[in-house]
């Protein structure tokens, strides 16, 4: 099972618990989450303050995290004796992943045919990293889902980000918003711009997961 944008720990378990509970137990399959790199405790230079620089996040790409699974599955197969693809002792193994995931399980079968068996790609967005769609689409989704939700709710965010936007200092938005204060350094230190890019894009972030996660639909 393919991580994606955020930490696996051992706290929150594996993912999808009907590949460890059915389908494992059906197959007599290992099932491993490892965490795509960046995330969680999965730093390549150790610590945040080496792993977070311009230089190293130059190695923060899908092409990368495909090669770590790769090599991971590699690893997996050589630590238990699994025996060349068409011999009795051989390891098959299957990628799955959603969203992000789902994109990497299925460049996976693509990008590693002679390493990956098969893959499972659940609501992966295909269209999206093939540039077919633009950028911002799934907003459009978001945005229907929540006016769906509740009508006039589209309407009222809008007013109520613009309303924000329009104050001219960073201590009015702060008071504005009920933000605990000190702000961060970097907001502390950064302009006013920065600020409220910051501001938006958590507000984008948390419609798109309440979004995701709006279920029963």
């Amino acid at each position: 099972i393919l991580g994606g944008e955020g930490a696996v720990p051992p706290s929150t378990g594996i993912f999808y618990p009907y590949v460890t509970d059915v389908l494992a137990q059906r197959f007599g399959a290992l099932v491993i989450e490892p965490e795509h790199r960046f995330y969680g405790t999965s730093l390549p230079f150790g610590t945040p303050e080496a792993s977070f620089t311009e230089e190293s996040l130059a190695l923060a790409t899908p092409q990368q995290a495909l090669a770590d699974a790769a090599d991971f599955i590699e690893g997996m197969r050589a630590d238990r004796g699994c025996t060349a693809r068409g011999t009795a002792g051989y390891c098959p193994a299957i990628t799955i992943g959603g969203s992000y995931p789902g994109w990497l399980s299925a460049m996976m079968r693509l990008r590693y045919p002679a390493i990956v068996d098969g893959a499972y790609a659940a609501s992966a967005p295909m269209l999206f990293y093939s540039q077919e769609v633009p950028p911002y689409e799934y907003y459009k989704v978001v945005t229907e889902s929540a006016e769906k939700a509740v009508p006039g709710c589209a309407d009222a965010v809008r007013r109520s980000l613009a309303a924000l936007n329009s104050l001219g200092s960073k201590a009015e938005a702060a008071e504005a918003l009920g933000l605990c204060e000190p702000l961060p350094a970097y907001l502390e230190e950064g302009s006013l711009e920065l600020f409220f890019e910051e501001v938006n894009m958590v507000f984008m972030y948390t419609f798109a997961d309440l979004n995701m996660a709006n279920y029963p639909p």
